[in-house]
């Protein structure tokens, strides 16, 4: 780094500073988050590297492009906007930490010594050379194997599964949303309650089993993984990537034995870089910024995002999710594989490494 790259940065980490000192510095959380203004920092910079990732679509507003291109100049407005959460992503990463440290002891996976923002890196070296072993035996015992992506929302699971292979395109009975592709996003069942029935009583929902899984989110609708479904994605290679809840994977080794006994699965959960949360939280902001959907109405003078979507995201029901996946290491026919996504090509190459994929 020359001395121009060094005075920019230090300007930079200077505003980032300042920002992230509006949150009240006398509260726990205030202290916490002007204790991460080095993280914070990093993942501005990130920004200013590769301005192209603040994505402004064409099909925006003006109103909206102007926005987005004012957080493409000033990145550092990020750190305002994840001051004004302060409160939120304080309580958000102390839950995450903990859960870090039970994954870490859900593997066998000794802490001491690590700090809390190590673990996640610590958690995919340990868990990664083993998930390899067993997709390789499966494969050449003639298998195909199933591959369970978890994690908290903004991890990049979805475009890591679209790097990487195909995928087992699900059954719901939720209604399409705008820019979905019927057989792509989803197989949806139209003409139906949240549970599948038609205005005569029929589940034409059920209709389309058997289920490998079959969830039922309540106020959304029906998931369900079809054997169907799971078998016409293995016509395209032995591997092929899952999306389901981890209790609903369990189910699927239960039913698999039965119903596909030619499946072994491979859970992966893909955990953000460093303490998480923060990254997280930022993914959020830039994805969300000058999207009305999203603004937070009680914050007048900025564009923030609400709180109910951050829940929604990456918020106890989220995190919950990955607590989860010790259900997996407690499960021989399982297991678990972390991946830290904090650069897409290194978290794809991982998931590739991990699946002998090209």
């Amino acid at each position: 780094m020359n001395k121009a790259e060094e005075e920019k940065m230090s300007q930079i980490a200077s505003k980032v500073k300042e920002a992230l000192n509006t949150a009240d510095v006398e509260s726990e959380a205030g202290k916490w988050l002007a204790s991460q203004s080095g993280v914070v920092t990093e993942i501005v910079m990130r920004y200013i590297a590769n301005p192209s990732t603040i994505e402004i679509s064409d099909e925006a507003s003006d109103e909206v492009k102007a926005l987005r291109e004012q957080l493409r100049r000033d990145p550092t407005i990020i750190a305002g906007l994840l001051a004004l959460k302060a409160d939120t992503l304080f309580e958000y990463q102390s839950n995450y930490n903990q859960v870090l440290h039970n994954l870490a002891d859900g593997v066998g996976l000794d802490t001491e010594g690590i700090a809390d923002e190590d673990i996640a890196l610590a958690l995919e070296e340990h868990t990664l050379a083993k998930g390899q072993a067993k997709v390789e035996e499966a494969i050449s015992n003639g298998k195909k194997v199933g591959v369970p992506m978890l994690g908290i929302g903004g991890t990049g699971k979805g475009t890591i599964i679209k790097l990487s292979g195909p995928r087992v395109v699900n059954t719901t009975t939720r209604a399409r949303r705008p820019g979905e592709e019927a057989g792509v996003d989803y197989h949806y069942i139209d003409g139906v309650d949240v549970e599948g029935l038609d205005a005569n009583g029929e589940n034409k929902y059920l209709a389309q089993g058997p289920f490998l899984a079959d969830l039922i989110r309540e106020g959304r609708g029906r998931y369900g993984t079809t054997v169907a479904a799971t078998k016409e994605a293995f016509a395209e290679s032995d591997i092929a990537f899952i999306e389901q809840s981890p209790a609903e994977v369990v189910n699927i080794s239960k039913n698999a034995p039965e119903l596909l006994p030619e499946l072994t699965l491979q859970p992966v959960c893909i955990l953000p870089p460093g303490g998480g949360i923060l990254e997280l939280a930022t993914r959020v902001i830039v994805r969300t910024y000058g999207d009305p959907t999203h603004k937070d109405p009680e914050v007048e003078d900025r564009y923030s995002v609400k709180d109910s979507y951050l829940e929604s995201t990456m918020g106890p029901g989220q995190i919950t999710e990955v607590a989860e996946t010790t259900l997996f290491s407690q499960n021989p026919d399982l297991g678990i594989v972390y991946i830290v996504n904090d650069e897409l090509p290194r978290a794809v190459s991982q998931v590739k490494n991990l699946l002998s994929l090209k």
